[in-house]
């Protein structure tokens, strides 16, 4: 499937002349920068783009957050309303989206060590306040006064 970066450029100029957005105010709404927005408003980098980068141009637009993605790829695109509420949505069921499932991965795999590694801290960290209250109680007297 080849990719149609004039379509995503004619889709946008088309967006922003309708809705009378500034190329400065579609940057503000979508959190994209300046030089991503021009290279693909313009048709001037031929190159992958993340989906995220893809839906908040959309969305910016007040397009469905797919549309872009769907444009890209020759697919029709859905209207604005028929936004899914989940989160993402980039036309493409996640099985056949190779690139998309190999990031999902990492980014489990990155979360499973942080989340072993802050489970060994908060082990450690029990381990230590145990001994400490054993150590407390062994110097202790039960009365309050030291040995």
């Amino acid at each position: 499937m080849s990719e149609n970066w004039a379509a995503v450029a004619a889709t946008i100029v088309k967006h922003l002349n309708l809705s009378g957005m500034t190329q400065q105010q579609l940057i503000a709404r979508s959190r994209v920068s300046k030089a991503i927005v021009g290279e693909l408003q313009n048709n001037s980098a031929q190159r992958h783009r993340s989906v995220r980068t893809l839906e908040s141009i959309s969305t910016a637009l007040g397009l469905h957050p797919g549309h872009l993605h769907a444009v890209l790829n020759n697919q029709k695109p859905l209207p604005p309303s028929q936004a899914q509420k989940s989160a993402r949505w980039d036309g493409v069921p996640l099985s056949q989206n190779p690139l998309e499932l190999a990031r999902l991965r990492q980014r489990v795999r990155r979360l499973g060590t942080e989340l072993y590694n802050t489970m060994r801290s908060l082990n450690e960290l029990d381990d230590a306040i145990t001994a400490a209250e054993q150590n407390l109680k062994q110097h202790t007297d039960p009365t309050g006064a030291d040995e």
